[in-house]
């Protein structure tokens, strides 16, 4: 198994005589973050990454979608249709979020997993398929709950798109 060794390093040179002295990759990273070097592996690298770039764009009302009557606020997990605040839970709102985000493009589940829950999630497939049940039966109270469509052999989308 590979590991990244994170380190906290007090000077450019000292993170500079790392790199020629040891045959490490080493990420340099603020010191409050960590206090001697640790090996992490590249899953873990990877979701401290994705935390960090989350907290340093920050999540606003400006990253909110609307579409059809349904508007989704990312940063407060809270999805509304037609002005009602819909129940959902957070795998159903990520769903949704992304469903929305590439509206009218058609997913296969296992896209839908890689996107939703991480590429190396360990998910059934008919998991989907319950998911996007839920979420259509939070959106049918508010008679929203075509704007999820199935095309049979090929995925599920979200589209306001007659057909």
């Amino acid at each position: 198994m590979k590991e990244l060794f994170l380190k906290s390093m007090s000077s450019h040179l000292s993170s500079r005589a790392s790199f020629l002295l040891k045959p490490v990759n080493m990420i340099k990273i603020n010191k409050s973050l960590t206090t001697s070097d640790k090996p992490v592996g590249f899953e873990e690298l990877g979701a401290r990454i994705k935390a960090l770039l989350r907290r340093a764009h920050g999540l606003n009302d400006e990253n909110s979608l609307t579409i059809s009557n349904i508007k989704i606020y990312p940063n407060k997990f809270l999805v509304e249709a037609k002005n009602q605040e819909i129940e959902i839970g957070v795998i159903e709102f990520k769903m949704l979020y992304f469903l929305m985000k590439n509206k009218n493009r058609y997913f296969d589940r296992q896209s839908l997993i890689d996107n939703v829950w991480g590429q190396l999630a360990e998910v059934d497939e008919r998991t989907v398929d319950v998911n996007i049940l839920r979420i259509r039966k939070a959106l049918e109270k508010q008679k929203l709950g075509g704007l999820i469509r199935t095309k049979r052999g090929i995925g599920y989308s979200f589209s306001t798109n007659e057909s």
